[in-house]
C-alpha cells in the first residue's frame, strides 16, 4: 500500500458534487443506448394492453418524480411548551 492506513494522497478528500468516473460513464452509455433505442420502445409500448401500458407508465414514472420521503410526524405534545402548542395550533390552522 502506498499511504498508511486512513490517510490519502489527498488528504481533504474529494470535491463536494465531484461525479463518480464510472457512474457517469455508464450514465452516458445508458442515455445513448436509451436514445437509440426509443423508437422501438414506443413501438412496443403502444401495442402494449391498456393494463399492461399503464403498469409500465407508472413504473417509468418512478425514474422521472421523485419519490417523497418518509418522516416521522410523532409529536410527544407532553413534552411541548405552552408557547410550541400555540405555535402547532396555529400552523394547523393556517
Amino acid at each position: 500500500m502506498a499511504f498508511k492506513k486512513g490517510l490519502s494522497g489527498n488528504p481533504a478528500g474529494r470535491r463536494p458534487g465531484s461525479g463518480n468516473k464510472v457512474t457517469t460513464l455508464t450514465k452516458d452509455q445508458i442515455t445513448e443506448f436509451l436514445t437509440a433505442q426509443w423508437p422501438t420502445f414506443r413501438h412496443d409500448f403502444n401495442s402494449m394492453e391498456p393494463k399492461a401500458r399503464i403498469q409500465h407508465f407508472i413504473k417509468l414514472l418512478s425514474f422521472v418524480i421523485p419519490q417523497p420521503k418518509q418522516t416521522d410526524l410523532n409529536i410527544d405534545i407532553a413534552r411541548l411548551s405552552d408557547e410550541q402548542l400555540d405555535e402547532l395550533v396555529t400552523r394547523i390552522l393556517q
